[in-house]
């Protein structure tokens, strides 16, 4: 353990550039989903720096966050939630002297994805993780649309029903 350690230190300049090919080629890869509004990417530009050790999108909010990491999962996909707020972890429950609410804390912490990320990962593998996030998001997309045009054709039949 200590030793591949010390290589990797060894090769630190190797393995970030192949760290930050990975974090740019999902950037690119999903632009697609950010521009159908499904997501948010990662943001870049000159005020951000990134350590290029994971990359991370923001869900749309319309969908629910154990739902998408199931249906990845399904897919063979090991996406991760990205974080747990700290006011609502258990250490953060026990040693706090008073219930807090962070609304935008909380809001985030539903909807953020940790996608698969290693500086051995192909760009084969990323599309297929991208792949199989843009088929779920279609399907529940297709499924939320449904119930939407369920609701306004019930609201359609009450309003005929109501004015006979």
């Amino acid at each position: 353990m200590i030793m591949g350690t010390i290589k990797e230190l060894k090769n630190f300049d190797v393995i970030q550039n192949k760290r930050k090919q990975v974090w740019f080629y999902y950037h690119q890869i999903l632009e697609e989903l950010e521009s159908m509004n499904l997501l948010r990417r990662a943001p870049t530009g000159p005020f951000f720096r990134d350590s290029y050790h994971n990359y991370f999108v923001l869900l749309n909010k319309r969908f629910v966050l154990s739902e998408v990491l199931k249906k990845l999962h399904e897919g063979g996909v090991q996406a991760l939630s990205h974080y747990e707020p700290l006011h609502l972890s258990e250490g953060g429950i026990r040693f706090s002297n008073r219930k807090i609410t962070l609304l935008n804390t909380e809001d985030i912490s539903r909807r953020l994805v940790r996608l698969p990320f290693h500086y051995c990962i192909s760009e084969n593998e990323q599309e297929f993780v991208v792949e199989i996030l843009k088929k779920n998001f279609i399907n529940m997309k297709l499924i939320g649309n449904c119930w939407l045009i369920l609701v306004i054709a019930l609201f359609v039949l009450y309003s005929c029903i109501w004015r006979t």
